[in-house]
């Protein structure tokens, strides 16, 4: 059990919520156009239905013992209390009462200030998922850029995280949360629920991109540092999954690129430039949906799994910007 979460972290990332805060080796490799080769090059299909149909009769058939995260690899910590410019605030997925973080509430129409007894004003917001498998304080900072140009944001920790309910079934059952926060968002009296935005690090990358195929509700999305193809991370990592790994579907399901035809809103992937894992496969995921007619561009950012992140937010606040 141990195996498959010890390379999860080291495949898809969780920077800034492993215990000694390293970047992963995995995907920080050396920038090289020539290194990317065949291995790394997409491998899961693509799909013609719509990802929000197979939603709806697909069932995820996990591993036996897996879907638990266990102490030692991932803080068990409940959500601890919000940090500075922020509130806790609960959603309901499943029938699970899950917390996360938002911004205070602001009624005078400035970020934050909570002052009491003026107007609300409707503002944009991003719903930011975290990277890694448990909300820590450094998801919060990551966020600033967006609240300092005005953005309601909220950062939710999904099932299994912080020993929260739920089963933790990588990339599929966790959609359901993040559709579901993106909604508990839309409906806070201070925010514009037409200009609600999404956007996420790493594995919050990887939801980021199904949650903008599973559903309409965003204006626009900002993976970064996400793996559009699973099959492939899969193989390069050589990754034990703790799902049916003998079921193509079970990828495909997991794989945003496979459903690349049902992205619903204008989309920038950002990918650090040392991540070469992340290359072809981004690359691939924008020239597929562009010759659909969508707006949707891979970006390389300077840096590696984790250095690259302020540079990405900072684009994607402008890229946010450009679409109010």
């Amino acid at each position: 059990m141990r195996q498959w979460l010890v390379v999860i972290v080291c495949a898809v990332g969780c920077v800034g919520n492993v215990s000694n805060g390293a970047a992963p080796r995995a995907t920080t490799r050396p920038s090289s156009r020539a290194s990317t080769g065949p291995s790394m090059a997409p491998m899961v299909a693509i799909q013609k239905e719509d990802y929000a149909v197979v939603r709806g009769r697909f069932h995820t058939k996990m591993v036996s013992g897996a879907g638990v995260l266990p102490a030692g690899w991932f803080s068990r910590e409940p959500v601890g209390a919000p940090p500075a410019g922020a509130e806790e605030a609960e959603y309901s997925s499943g029938g699970m009462r899950l917390k996360g973080w938002i911004s205070a509430a602001a009624r005078d129409g400035s970020a934050g200030d909570g002052a009491a007894g003026g107007a609300v004003k409707k503002k944009p917001a991003v719903l930011f998922l975290h990277g890694g498998f448990y909300l820590a304080a450094d998801a919060w900072e990551v966020t600033r850029p967006y609240r300092e140009a005005g953005f309601v944001v909220f950062t939710p920790a999904l099932r299994s995280e912080n020993g929260q309910p739920g089963t933790f079934t990588m990339f599929y059952d966790e959609v359901d949360d993040v559709l579901v926060a993106g909604k508990f968002l839309r409906e806070r009296p201070e925010v514009d629920a037409d200009r609600v935005f999404i956007a996420g690090h790493s594995s919050g990358g990887i939801l980021t991109m199904l949650a903008v195929e599973a559903s309409k509700d965003f204006r626009a999305a900002a993976p970064m540092s996400g793996s559009p193809d699973q099959l492939m991370l899969s193989k390069v990592m050589k990754m034990t999954v703790p799902f049916d790994a003998n079921d193509p579907r079970e990828f495909e399901v997991r794989s945003p690129l496979a459903y690349v035809g049902s992205l619903a809103c204008p989309m920038r992937i950002y990918y650090g430039s040392e991540e070469v894992v992340f290359d072809q496969v981004s690359r691939r995921m924008a020239e597929l949906a562009k010759g659909r007619g969508l707006d949707v561009e891979a970006q390389a950012v300077p840096g590696n799994h984790k250095s690259s992140v302020p540079e990405a937010v900072k684009r994607s606040v402008a890229f946010f910007q450009g679409k109010l």
